[in-house]
């Protein structure tokens, strides 16, 4: 539901004294006439020694964010594994049925990628992958220049 059709676009802290409000109801209260303009004054009215603060949103900090994890990663990832082939297959198959669900590939992917090389003891660690990335395609390297 929009916040610009909700009733309560603007919260009364009386322990704190403050008239709480989004970033998004605050912008919009800006412009003169608006109804969170309006909402906004009858509340400084009735509350003259309440100050106006924009609510903050919590960060979830205990949340694993995958930077970098793309398609290609988790191909190159994948590649590098001792499975490498049954992997890539699996991985074909789980982006193939996300399309035939009709449901987004790269989330249903990611879930399964992360799954399939983490456990809940040991979540999957990106840095760590990196590397083992970086090492693969280093003594891959260094054997052609061997040769």
């Amino acid at each position: 539901m929009s916040n610009r059709k909700s009733p309560a676009r603007f919260a009364v802290d009386f322990t704190n004294r403050q008239i709480i409000g989004t970033t998004a109801s605050l912008n919009r209260a800006k412009r003169y006439g608006s109804i969170e303009y309006n909402e906004l004054c009858k509340l400084m009215e009735a509350h003259p020694q309440f100050t106006v603060v924009r609510k903050e949103i919590g960060q979830n900090k205990s949340k694993k964010t995958y930077k970098n994890l793309s398609f290609a990663f988790i191909e190159k990832y994948i590649s590098i594994q001792p499975n490498a082939d049954e992997n890539k297959r699996e991985y074909q198959e789980v982006k193939t049925t996300a399309v035939s669900l009709g449901i987004s590939v790269y989330p249903y992917t990611k879930s399964w990628f992360l799954k399939k090389f983490g456990s809940k003891d040991k979540p999957f660690d990106m840095d760590k992958a990196i590397e083992e990335i970086n090492n693969t395609g280093l003594a891959a390297a260094k054997a052609g220049a061997v040769a």
